[in-house]
């Protein structure tokens, strides 16, 4: 049997998955609560807008996370399906590297 180490596993309350081509949706998240929302670049954006999704998650990472939630993800698109290298390029690589914030 294959044990995880402490280190590769988080227990979270709630995992909120946001398409990333709904501004309406990314908006509301930054007043919910919740221990992680995932920003989805995936299978909940039409390929038609998934440059938009891109761009609208890269303004909103721009800003500070909202205070109650408590940590922020981007699902990308599945390695070989032609989509996930602009992924990385738009969103993960033009992030500065922010430390976590503290526990309070």
């Amino acid at each position: 049997m294959n044990k995880m180490s402490a280190a590769s596993t988080a227990v979270r309350r709630a995992l909120l998955y946001v398409p990333g081509s709904s501004q309406k949706m990314l908006d509301k998240t930054k007043s919910l609560t919740a221990d992680c929302v995932a920003y989805d670049l995936e299978d909940s954006v039409t390929p038609s807008r998934k440059s938009e999704a891109r761009s609208n998650i890269r303004r909103l990472l721009e800003q500070p996370r909202p205070s109650k939630v408590k940590e922020c993800a981007v699902r990308i698109n599945a390695v070989g399906t032609g989509f996930e290298a602009d992924d990385i390029d738009e969103v993960v690589r033009q992030q500065p590297h922010r430390p976590p914030r503290p526990a309070s």
